[in-house]
């Protein structure tokens, strides 16, 4: 951008400036040096939170005092500010009473100021000019994620933390461009560094950040690298953006070229001086006059500013035909006590004066927290008829359905003989008169053995043959093949072995081998049990389930969460076998329908903090903000597919309802010691801290201000 000239031809002699970083949260103060072409940060003070404007006043003061003696003979400052607090005008018109607030009572004067991310930027590139990274600014209440792309700074996002770094991330990452859409779209490596937080404490936010499955997410193309840079980084970039501004309208130095990727805008960046910090343009007479220059040096394209367009404030000192005159105010630095009688007594009074009628002082109190906690069971319930709402620990949800499939393979369990019936010839004997025909599969049988006649067979009666005075019974008989009824070696039995026909007397029908029986074997093999096959659609089943639980749980989005309901419907059930079958291994191939129901978990929270509103103890109220809830759904042994469940530990804390403003109204105007008791005796704090404004006020002062310079708050 263009810079006035903010120094003579001649002065670039080292001077020494004061930097104030602010955030909505938190300042910081630096004290650096600038040498045409080096700027070196000499001291830097703790990074302090402040409540409301005022506060940062004190707090201000309180980081200038920490930056030592050699800072208090400067009163010249730049801003950092963050990108939130300027547009491409200038400071916003809401923070600008801020920066009029600490610049007249801390009575210093503007140099200007510079965008903190837009710096950070400039740090990062100058060694690495075609620089590819996320940086990862992460403090205490707010996160702040910056892309640099091929040296450019492309976008920059802001969220609030949640105590979760990577959901944090990913939130900021979603409000650039939807996770679902991201194709390795960022760079793999992550700079993390903070004002306020520990190093202990961003060493446990990296591990957080590289433990993280980003490649589900397909953000970037491999799992990110992080590295944390030093707690002073944001301060060392805003000085070094600030001496190269000032290098620059010295014509010591000349901008950084940054590389633009295609659709990326140029925009002007650096130290926005003095007169633009406010709104305020220069004339051209007023640069002329700046720079050692005639006017006719400056572009005719600055306008005039008309005197009573501008801003009632305090303009930077350069502008002398201005002639505004600065408001009373204190000073961050020690006053050293000056001349004598007189003056002595009026500066004396003066102080008196000042500090019995402009003193503030915050009371900041800490309230003892309770921890709450309760077990909920949430139904998620898939029909619109079903009535939601704390009363029912219910939820409205939707299903949806998916396709699974997957083949298994078991070996077969049961067991089954095999083999070969023994066979051979018999004699059948008729020892009757009649003939007898015998059917095919009439049983004979030797003890437990039994046989069986291969065909119909036919016996002769029986005859009797007269010799002399003697008779002579001839029995009929016929030859048969027959065969052992079971198989194996027992029924292998030898000739001439009397056998029983079926139920028949011996004296009336009979039988014997004519010929051994052979060929009896048997052997034991395996084959496809009923119950293997009830196993392995069991097990299919249970594994279907299982994938359906992880792909629905990948499938998930921010904020909606899916569940299997536990109602799996096979379509396609195919055997490589039938039961009875021999074989050694089964083969199930299954494809089946799973339910999953779909609910929004941002639901929960309102539920949870209406079901724990009975656990509160009288007097305290329920901190939304410091609620923690860890839930798992769940689905029931019931065959109705609404039957899920989200159980939830829920914990909150609750703090005590004390009213601020009867507090304020208590104290006010009452001695510190009577302060303390009182505060002392409120069985719902933890401590409290009492803290001026002027700070070096309390020196003097034995009591709180009345209540209309009184702050009671309870952060």
């Amino acid at each position: 951008m263009d810079l006035p000239n903010l120094f003579k031809s001649n002065s670039s002699a080292p001077t020494s400036f004061l930097a104030l970083l602010i955030s909505d949260h938190f300042v910081q103060a630096g004290l650096w040096l600038f040498e045409a072409g080096s700027n070196r940060l000499l001291e830097k003070s703790a990074t302090h939170s402040y409540l409301d404007d005022q506060d940062c006043v004190v707090q201000a003061d309180r980081c200038l005092q920490e930056l030592g003696k050699v800072s208090e003979g400067l009163d010249e400052v730049v801003f950092g500010l963050e990108p939130s607090w300027v547009s491409d005008t200038g400071v916003l018109d809401i923070k600008k009473p801020l920066l009029k607030q600490l610049t007249q009572e801390l009575s210093l004067t503007a140099v200007g100021f510079v965008v903190t991310s837009e710096s950070l930027h400039h740090l990062l590139i100058k060694t690495q000019t075609q620089l590819s990274v996320l940086v990862l600014q992460s403090e205490s209440t707010q996160l702040r994620l910056s892309f640099i792309r091929q040296g450019a700074l492309i976008k920059s996002e802001m969220v609030g933390k949640s105590g979760d770094v990577v959901a944090d991330l990913l939130e900021a990452l979603a409000r650039w461009t939807p996770l679902e859409e991201l194709a390795a779209a960022y760079p793999s490596r992550i700079l993390l560094f903070s004002q306020q937080l520990t190093n202990e404490e961003l060493v446990a936010e990296e591990q957080l950040i590289l433990a993280h499955d980003w490649l589900s997410f397909k953000i970037f193309l491999h799992p990110p690298v992080v590295e944390i840079l030093g707690s002073s980084m944001l301060m060392e970039a805003v000085i070094q953006e600030s001496g190269r501004a000032m290098a620059i309208s010295l014509g010591k130095d000349s901008p950084i070229d940054e590389p633009r990727p295609e659709g990326v805008e140029e925009k002007a960046v650096g130290l926005v001086t003095k007169a633009s910090l406010f709104g305020v343009q220069l004339t051209p007479s007023q640069l002329a006059s700046l720079q050692g220059g005639s006017q006719s040096s400056v572009s005719n394209s600055v306008p005039e500013v008309a005197l009573s367009d501008q801003l009632t404030f305090d303009q930077p000192h350069f502008i002398d035909d201005l002639e505004l005159t600065p408001h009373k105010k204190y000073s961050h630095r020690r006053f050293v006590l000056a001349g004598v009688g007189l003056g002595l007594i009026l500066s004396l009074v003066g102080g008196y004066f000042y500090l019995n009628t402009m003193t503030r002082a915050i009371v900041s109190v800490q309230l003892k927290t309770v921890p709450v906690t309760k077990q909920i069971i949430i139904s998620l319930l898939t029909t619109t008829e079903a009535a939601t709402g704390a009363a029912n620990l219910s939820l409205p949800a939707q299903t949806i359905s998916k396709d699974f499939e997957k083949t298994k393979t078991i070996p077969t369990t049961g067991i089954k003989k095999v083999g070969e019936k023994a066979k051979g010839t018999a004699i059948l004997f008729n020892k009757t008169t009649s003939v007898k025909t015998f059917a095919s599969g009439t049983q004979l049988s030797s003890g437990s053995l039994i046989f069986t006649l291969d065909q119909e067979v036919v016996v002769a009666s029986a005859s009797v043959t007269t010799t002399g005075a003697s008779e002579t019974k001839n029995f009929g008989q016929s030859d048969v093949a027959i065969t052992a009824s079971l198989i194996g070696t027992d029924s292998n039995i030898a000739k001439d072995l009397e056998l029983k026909i079926a139920s028949f007397d011996s004296g009336t029908y009979a039988a014997q081998t004519k010929t051994a029986l052979t060929g009896g074997a048997s052997r034991e093999v395996r084959v496809v049990a009923a119950a293997d096959q009830a196993s392995l659609l069991a097990q299919l089943r249970a594994d279907i389930q299982a994938e359906a639980t992880t792909t629905f749980r990948k499938d998930s989005e921010v904020a909606t969460y899916t569940v299997p309901s536990g109602q799996l419907t096979a379509k396609e059930t195919v055997y490589s076998a039938k039961i009875g079958e021999e074989v050694g291994d089964l083969t199930l191939r299954l494809v089946a329908a799973v339910e999953g129901v779909v609910y929004q978990t941002k639901q929960i929270e309102p539920l949870s903090l209406q079901a724990l509103a009975d656990q509160v103890p009288a007097g305290y109220e329920l901190q939304p903000d410091k609620l923690e809830i860890k839930s798992e759904a769940k689905a029931s042994d019931s065959t109705a597919s609404s039957q899920v469940f989200v159980v939830a530990d829920v914990t909150a804390l609750a703090r005590p309802q004390l009213n601020l403003d009867e507090l304020k109204n208590q104290l006010a105007g009452k001695s510190l010691s009577e302060v303390e008791a009182t505060l002392r005796s409120q069985a719902t704090l933890n401590g409290f801290a009492i803290t001026f404004s002027p700070g070096f006020s309390r020196w003097f002062l034995s009591k709180l201000p009345p209540s209309s310079r009184l702050m009671v708050s309870a952060p």
